[in-house]
């Protein structure tokens, strides 16, 4: 069953979170010399900025990039799979536990509050 994360626009819109899931696998594809959430971010609209493709990811980032949640939502989700690797390479201690958990914590108030917050846009509208 497909997730969706709904853009408020005139129109409410959805994009599917595995779309977001990939902008980000792509995000940490690129090379970056920080390994901060926010320096992935900068260094992507980098990328869109100097090379104006116009492909998957370039059209999943032109849909989410002007929303602040779906914006928060790649951000949290490139977050996860950071610490992902720090535990997968070996880097196993209780900060990065906590840090993971707070993390997932993150992203599913993120995904609850966005479908309260169209649901209640939709009843709104009738």
């Amino acid at each position: 069953m497909k997730e969706y994360f709904y853009l408020k626009k005139d129109e409410i819109d959805k994009i599917d979170i595995e779309d977001i899931n990939a902008l980000a696998f792509f995000t940490l594809s690129l090379t970056t010399r920080g390994k901060t959430v926010d320096t992935y971010i900068l260094h992507l609209k980098k990328y869109f900025e100097e090379n104006e493709v116009n492909n998957y990811f370039s059209n999943i980032y032109n849909r989410i990039c002007n929303d602040f949640k779906a914006m928060r939502l790649l951000k949290t989700i490139i977050n996860l799979c950071l610490i992902e690797n720090n535990l997968n390479n070996g880097d196993i201690n209780q900060e990065n536990i906590n840090l993971y958990h707070k993390t997932i914590s993150e992203y599913n108030k993120i995904i609850t509050s966005n479908q309260r917050d169209c649901y209640l846009l939709k009843k709104s509208r009738k």
